[in-house]
């Protein structure tokens, strides 16, 4: 019997729960504000509808069924719609909210009174249905008179300025991985026409690759709260426009996110989705206010104040209405998740030509141009894969553990747009960005690979890739260029044969004519050509025979001089009266511990240069170097000794084991300094977003930063970076 009790107890509290989910929690808290408001406006001004003695709840029944009641509701109306100063004073002359301001409140009101079970009476429905009419009315007169702006809420941002936008963020070089997020949730807001919300919500098991398209699926949205028209979205890349290429933009941010922790929600950004809508706005407001930036934003015709998260939608939604030939108005509805009524689960179904033609109208390709067809930079896999297993997990952690199936495919491409693209990469970002310090960076992989990418327009004839979305004016330019190619290569062809024309013609003649002033050649003179000709060859045989041997000799004299680095394989640099594994001008990066750590123990092979656990003080010429060098010292230190591996095991490991060591002993670490909270700080603070120095921090506050000086030690870790080495 008390098993009985207690099943129907547990399935009572599931079915509040369920039913709680009816609306989310961001319209729960705006309903609870203005459900706040209310209740303190009717205790204010109309205590007679308030239960005493304390007036601490409302006569519902009263306010929804008697007319006194309907007649307090709509003066509440009136008081909401009038903008108030900092004060709470009206403003004078009066200014009125906008109409989606008020009706919030109605929607608010309404829930609450449905909650709480209290019907409305037909006179009070009318009374606020004739309100809110005619409050639409009045905003629209304003705007008509000029006394009001045409657009409600946040302007949308043309093109140009989305492209100028992208830039900043790419060259953002204040914090890194602020930068690399703000950079790719801008262009994924913008590619699929997406609410903040939905794009801080992915994950990757949302995301797969079909054809030359990655395809993006919200189970839900704003609109379709049970998930029924969860349409895919094809987002496509632009090889023209690094800066706003998507796939690139992802590749970047993947190979620079570091390791996730076992049992970690597959999640793109943050696992909280309120701080990750959060942290793009501020980024969104801190560029804003930059001198430099707000004057070209003056000059672009925006107003700084009126740029929002939702700009993006709503500009990119208006860059493809106004495109001429492109995607229809009801393809570009279902991309934005926007409800058509009924009609849409009936009659408007999915159709993925319209989507993919709207995907690459708003990757920013031209539509006029036959480049509109152009394809994601990509690798020939008939012949087989790549890389390997071991290969990937090195230059990507956990591939084949944490990344789900369906998106493994996808990072494929990701890394054919960073090796595509590396030149672009390295002639445009920060050479301290945090690309150049991963394992795919530093272990010659983008090179090697560099010769295995194909790109190209329409249809590749090696790999077969064929361009999807493309409307019939686009292949029938393709058509045109390829004659317009045939015949351009035909007459220079045809010109070339006419230039030599009149020498093969006098040769002809020369040769079947007996002609006065011309004698023919002689037997002997045939001789001396040939004896010419050899002793010219034996000479430049002899000249490249002494080159080889002075090459030999340089190569032997520096193996000697440099017998180490001959032994080692890594170079070694002249300066101040002694050799350094460094260059004078090496600056020792500030960068996450999965990077720091890989550098640690594996160094940079692609410029030859050793793991930075063999360098010295002395070996960086900057004292905040020196400075910085002896911190991750003691990082990587504090981490081995948490690992319980010796610095050759860990040496000697593969890449994939060095990564299981810093993982565990990061956890290991964690949980020491926060107990049963180890879990959740894990999540907030992980490898690829904790900096070490910010690691360093930590140490030094047992799981907390504090403020400490010189002289400051830690009872149980002795951690003076200070102290430098002078040899």
């Amino acid at each position: 019997m008390l098993a009985d009790t207690e099943h129907i107890s547990s399935n009572i509290e599931l079915a509040n729960r369920i039913i709680d989910n009816n609306l989310h929690k961001s319209t729960k808290r705006q309903y609870s504000s203005k459900v706040k408001h209310l209740y303190n406006w009717f205790k204010q001004n109309h205590p007679e509808l308030c239960i005493p003695p304390e007036n601490v709840d409302l006569e519902l029944n009263m306010i929804a069924n008697t007319q006194n009641g309907s007649q307090a509701l709509k003066e509440f109306y009136a008081h909401i719609s009038k903008k108030r100063d900092k004060n709470g004073n009206y403003k004078d002359p009066i200014e009125h909210q906008s109409f989606e301001h008020v009706s919030g409140y109605k929607s608010a009101i309404k829930n609450h009174f449905k909650s709480r079970r209290v019907k409305f009476s037909d006179e009070s429905e009318i009374a606020q249905s004739e309100f809110f009419g005619g409050y639409k009315r009045l905003i629209a007169e304003e705007k008509q008179d000029g006394t009001r702006k045409i657009r409600e809420g946040k302007v949308p941002l043309t093109f140009i300025v989305y492209r100028y936008i992208a830039k900043i963020a790419l060259q953002y070089d204040r914090d890194f991985y602020c930068s690399i997020f703000a950079h790719l949730f801008l262009l994924l807001c913008w590619n699929l026409i997406a609410r903040c919300v939905s794009v801080a919500s992915l994950m990757y098991s949302h995301i797969s690759w079909k054809e030359d398209a990655m395809v993006i699926v919200f189970p839900t949205s704003k609109a379709d709260k049970e998930g029924k028209n969860c349409s895919p979205k094809h987002v496509f890349a632009n090889t023209k426009h690094p800066e706003i290429c998507p796939i690139l933009s992802f590749g970047i941010f993947l190979f620079t996110s570091g390791v996730r922790r076992i049992g970690a929600n597959p999640t793109v950004f943050e696992n909280n989705f309120s701080n990750t809508e959060d942290r793009f706005s501020f980024w969104l407001k801190t560029i804003c206010s930059v001198p430099e930036n707000l004057s070209m934003f003056i000059e672009l015709g925006v107003d700084v104040l009126e740029v929002g998260t939702h700009s993006f939608r709503k500009g990119v939604a208006e860059f493809l209405s106004g495109m001429v030939g492109g995607a229809s108005p009801i393809s570009i509805y279902l991309r934005a998740g926007w409800s058509l009524g009924p009609v849409q689960s009936r009659y408007i179904l999915e159709a993925h030509g319209g989507d993919q033609l709207c995907g690459r109208a708003a990757s920013g390709l031209d539509i006029t141009n036959n480049e509109f067809a152009t394809l994601p930079p990509h690798f020939n896999n008939q012949n087989g894969p790549i890389l390997s297993i071991a290969e990937w997990d090195d230059i990507l952690p956990r591939y084949s553990t944490f990344y789900p199936a369906q998106f493994r495919p996808v990072i494929s491409f990701l890394l054919a747009s960073i090796v595509h693209h590396r030149h672009w990469l390295v002639s445009t970002l920060n050479r301290s960005h945090p690309l150049f310090n991963t394992r795919l960076w530093t272990s010659g992989i983008v090179e090697r690979l560099s010769t295995l990418v194909l790109v190209g327009t329409g249809r590749h004839p090696l790999s077969l890739l064929t361009a999807t979305g493309i409307p019939p004016h686009i292949l029938l330019a393709n058509e045109i260029a390829k004659v317009d190619n045939k015949l351009e290569n035909m007459k220079i062809g045809l010109m070339a044969r006419l230039d030599m024309l009149p020498v093969e013609l006098k040769n002809i003649m020369v040769e079947n004519f007996q002609i006065n002033g011309v004698l023919p050649i002689t037997h002997g003179q045939v001789v001396t050509m040939i004896s010419n000709l050899e002793q010219t060859i034996l000479n430049a045989m002899q000249q490249q025979s002494q080159m080889i041997v002075q090459q030999q000799h340089q190569q032997l004299t520096v193996q000697v001089a440099n017998s180490s680095e001959a032994n080692s394989g890594y170079r070694t640099w002249s300066w101040n009266g002694r050799f350094h594994p460094v260059p004078q001008d090496f600056n020792f990066p500030s960068d996450n511990l999965t990077n720091i750590w890989n550098l640690w123990w594996d160094g940079r092979p692609i410029e030859r240069i050793a793991p930075y656990r063999k360098l010295q003080p002395y070996d960086l010429d900057k004292k905040s170097m020196r400075t910085r060098f002896i911190k991750a010292r003691q990082v990587m230190e504090f981490i081995t000794k948490n690992s319980e591996k010796s610095a050759h095991e860990i040496s000697s490991a593969t890449a994939a084991e060095k990564v299981s060591f810093l993982q565990g002993a990061y956890s290991q670490i964690f949980h020491e300094w926060y107990g049963d909270l180890s879990t959740i700080q894990l999540d907030r603070r992980t490898l690829a977003s904790m900096s070490f120095m910010s690691f360093y921090d930590l140490i030094k506050g047992n799981g907390r930063k504090k403020k400490y000086g010189r002289a400051r030690n830690i009872s149980h870790h002795n951690l003076d970076a200070d102290e430098e080495d002078d040899d």
